[in-house]
């Protein structure tokens, strides 16, 4: 009885997984003109979901940036920094990976974090007050990372 449900159970969760996410090429490319045109959020969002399903991760990059910087969305200014970090770690995730960047990737990134941040972003807050109480990509200084703490709402 335990063997079945366990098997059904697996057989289930394969099927959401493969079925939750996926978008029609359609749909990609109706999303990714929203996006340019008119910074629609959710299409980002979409958009985002299906990069993260299947580790496009330098495909969301560009979309990110033109809404980061034409549409002002904050949400696009934390992932150019975690698409940044993924594309040049296989994929992988952990702030302190942005050590693995060279110079200029990791100036990049962290420019994200600090707009994203100055647009009042909670992600990029926290992550950059990370980033400075550790000294990832910048010069460790506790007093500024307790800053931006502290100026989360």
């Amino acid at each position: 009885m335990k063997k079945s449900i366990l098997v059904l159970m697996i057989i289930f969760l394969s099927c959401v997984k493969e079925n939750s996410s996926v978008l029609s090429e359609n749909e990609i490319k109706e999303y990714k003109i929203k996006v340019l045109k008119t910074g629609n959020k959710s299409c980002f969002t979409m958009l985002l979901l299906n990069a993260q399903n299947n580790d496009e991760y330098y495909e969301m990059l560009p979309y990110s940036i033109i809404i980061a910087n034409k549409f002002k969305n904050t949400d696009a200014f934390y992932n150019v920094y975690e698409c940044m970090i993924r594309i040049n770690n296989n994929g992988s995730f952990k702030e302190d990976y942005i050590e693995r960047l060279n110079k200029c990737d990791k100036e990049f990134a962290i420019s994200y974090l600090n707009k994203g941040a100055y647009l009042n972003d909670i992600d990029c807050k926290v992550s950059l007050s990370k980033h400075y109480r550790y000294g990832f990509g910048v010069i460790k200084n506790i007093k500024k990372a307790d800053s931006i703490y502290s100026s989360i709402k």
